[in-house]
């Protein structure tokens, strides 16, 4: 009787996938987000849909919806280690420089802004508004990040003051300005006024920093919630052209990068991926539903709004099947977004519960681990925890995929242990297609050539950032600051840039 069952399934099954195939498109998007060829994946999705070869339903949806995910979250990865890859090299530079000049004290303290080093960053950024010996625009930053810096640390009257100097005589400095009205939510709409005006005063050949001014207005129109023309803008952004380029003789140069640009990429792309996702969680139920809620609830933790996370990683939990990795990373990101949000011990009760019922299972315990590391939750918090996951999974014998593999590198990377991460993150690198991004996670690949760096094997840094760069942009600021350190290394003095 229930052999004759599963074959009347198995025969519904085949019967309405003739009825309903999944379009050749689609299928071959799938296919190539599969290998981390994005772009290519979203290209033909994009060109089905113009030529109406497919149609715009939950199917195209989600998968557009997933590509973007996935890509923003390599952007999103990229983001933050080019401002740790640049912090490394620029106070390598300050050991080494008997006086640091002004714009060295810039970029260095905009890095550390952007990671959470305020006074720090405060610090340098007040030397060089009391000099006032740099450019113009230069000047305007420093005034726009040292205001921020004042911001974050309770200072509202002093970062005013600073602010109120600030202009559209100095474009990129008051674009930026726009961008962190935004991106410290004082007032978003006024960010996208700012913004929008600065855009529409550099229009013409030849702009200065044009690509920072279209991302900073595209950032503001992400913090109203308005997706679509926020994604719109950065259809062909540049993520690799630096801001300013510093020359202290004819034989050195330094690149500075905007920070701002890679972090203001992925999460444009999230708010895009966002829009597709969000109206299948509503229109249907089921496994579907329980991606898209999960996916949704964790990019509104990338755009900290934690409330709304909240709200999709339950849906996501209730919807889920009991026994599904969706449900343990629902469950994961729920505990995360309490904890941000101060609920600490709400939030590690949830990941108690969760550990016990999963308890047995290494490799769904590191995804779950893995989804608070990328919440960035703070490891204090959840330091006690995570080490006992830690002791159990490196105790306990099982059959370890490449990512399961990988996923004890981010751990170990997290609790600080870099020659452990360094290990577990070279055995998961497929040893016969090496960097190929085809068979290797391209995140992965970006932390074990941070982790690289910082243990100073230089060469094999670079190897994995040449070969992504072939692949995506965005990756020659990690680029630049790895060769720099390394020249700085090899001749004592300066630096020699790989084109």
């Amino acid at each position: 009787m229930i052999k004759r069952l599963l074959y009347t399934l198995c025969f519904l099954l085949i019967w309405a996938a003739s009825l309903y195939p999944v379009p050749k498109e689609i299928e071959d998007a799938l296919k190539l987000n599969r290998i981390n060829h994005f772009d290519e994946a979203l290209e033909i999705i994009e060109r089905a849909l113009i030529d109406e070869r497919i149609k715009p339903d939950i199917t195209s949806a989600y998968t557009v919806g997933r590509i973007l995910y996935r890509k923003g979250e390599f952007y999103r990865e990229a983001a933050k280690l080019a401002v740790l890859n640049n912090i490394e090299y620029l106070e390598h530079v300050k050991e080494k420089e008997p006086v640091l000049p002004d714009e060295i004290k810039l970029f260095l303290g905009i890095n550390y802004f952007f990671n959470n080093q305020y006074l720090e960053g405060a610090g340098l950024l007040s030397q060089v508004v009391e000099n006032k010996a740099i450019d113009d625009n230069l000047y305007g930053l420093a005034l726009v990040y040292l205001g921020a810096s004042y911001h974050k640390t309770g200072e509202k009257e002093r970062a005013a003051d600073l602010w109120a100097k600030v202009n559209s005589d100095k474009p990129l400095a008051y674009s930026t300005l726009g961008y962190i009205y935004a991106y410290l939510r004082i007032n978003p709409s006024e960010g996208e006024k700012i913004t929008k005006e600065v855009l529409e005063l550099s229009q013409g050949p030849g702009v200065q920093n044009i690509d920072t001014i279209r991302i900073n207005y595209a950032y503001t129109l992400l913090s109203l919630q308005r997706f679509g023309e926020a994604y719109r803008e950065i259809s062909d952004i540049d993520l690799d052209t630096p801001i300013h380029i510093f020359r202290q003789d004819p034989n050195k140069e330094i690149r500075f990068y905007d920070p701002t640009i890679l972090a203001s990429y992925s999460e444009i792309l999230f708010g895009e991926s966002i829009k597709n996702l969000e109206p299948i969680v509503t229109a249907s139920s089921g496994e579907l539903a329980s991606f898209a809620s999960y996916y949704v609830a964790q990019m509104y933790v990338y755009l900290r709004d934690y409330e709304k996370s909240l709200k999709f990683a339950v849906k996501a939990k209730k919807l889920s099947v009991v026994s599904s990795l969706t449900r343990v990373r629902a469950v994961a990101c729920e505990a995360s977004v309490n904890i941000l949000l101060g609920k600490t011990k709400k939030g590690l009760r949830l990941l108690r519960k969760e550990i016990d019922r999963i308890y047995g299972k290494p490799s769904a315990l590191l995804e779950m681990i893995k989804v608070v590391i990328s919440s960035d939750v703070d490891n204090a918090s959840v330091k006690d925890l995570v080490n006992e996951i830690e002791s159990y999974v490196y105790e306990t014998e099982w059959k370890r995929s490449r990512r399961d593999i990988a996923l004890l590198g981010e751990v170990s990377f997290f609790s600080g242990q870099y020659t452990n991460a360094l290990y577990y993150l070279e055995s998961a690198r497929d040893k016969g297609n090496k960097n190929k991004i085809e068979t290797n996670d391209p995140n992965f690949l970006l932390k074990l050539s941070y982790v690289y760096y910082i243990k100073e094997y230089y060469p094999e840094s670079l190897e994995i950032l040449f070969s992504l760069g072939s692949r995506f942009s965005g990756i020659r600021p990690l680029q630049d600051a790895v060769q720099s350190v390394y020249s700085y290394q090899q001749r004592g003095s300066g630096e020699t840039l790989i084109d």
